[in-house]
């Protein structure tokens, strides 16, 4: 009783926090990542796309940049985004609105990702983009994933990371702990929001240890790859 109610009250303040900035999140991701989110979630679609799915899971979807670089690559596919945060799935639905898509082709849904509103083996790729670290229990989160995947289906998951070159580690810390929350406080106006950030990836497992969790999960063949400077990992796994 007291796990539960410790994790309801970690989930709704980062709720609250994400709430604070889903107006603003999309310029920030941008300015942030120097314009390299961009070529990140391309080869996370890249590789979510390699079976043709039909039916597609975006998880902690946010503003939907994900969801919808998904149904560009796969037209004929069904995609759903999950996020536990009413601020950002309303800036995702007025976006989907504004390309033309349907409910049935595009449909966003408020949920959490550790107790999944869907039955098993319902999609044939699950996708998670700068969102993992924000489950209050990853093997929890991962088993989910894995239940709702149908046989043959995969998780596409795109996280930030520490540089894991020695030489990188100071201005990695310098631009994480100095530079984002000032940023965040001047576009945001919410310092916190970002703060929280560089801590939360400290937090996050990384590397041989996320696809040790995949593994434990039931998925086959885990697998990540790094983007240039290392701080960012793509993680496959499938079922």
């Amino acid at each position: 009783m007291e796990r539960d109610r410790l994790y309801h009250k970690e989930a709704e303040s980062i709720r609250s926090m994400f709430n604070n900035i889903a107006q603003e999140y999309d310029k920030l991701n941008g300015i942030m990542s120097l314009g390299l989110d961009k070529r990140w979630r391309k080869l996370c679609v890249q590789k979510a796309s390699e079976n043709a799915p039909h039916n597609i899971l975006d998880l902690a979807t946010g503003t939907g940049d994900l969801a919808f670089a998904l149904k560009e690559a796969n037209p004929d596919a069904s995609l759903v985004g999950l996020d536990l945060t009413e601020g950002m799935l309303e800036v995702a639905q007025y976006k989907a609105a504004e390309m033309g898509y349907t409910l049935k082709e595009v449909s966003f849904v408020h949920g959490d990702a550790l107790d999944l509103p869907f039955q098993d083996q319902s999609f044939d790729a699950v996708t998670i983009a700068f969102g993992i670290r924000n489950f209050q229990n990853i093997s929890r989160g991962l088993s989910e994933i894995f239940r709702i995947l149908c046989p043959g289906g995969r998780l596409c998951v795109l996280e930030l990371a520490e540089p894991s070159r020695r030489i990188l580690k100071p201005f990695y810390k310098i631009y994480t702990q100095y530079f984002i929350p000032l940023l965040g406080k001047a576009v945001a106006h919410d310092k916190q929001a970002y703060q929280y950030l560089p801590d939360s990836i400290k937090t996050v497992p990384m590397r041989e240890n996320m696809c040790r969790l995949m593994s434990d999960a039931g998925f086959q063949n885990a697998r990540f790859y790094s983007f240039s400077p290392g701080v960012c990992v793509l993680y496959v796994g499938d079922k």
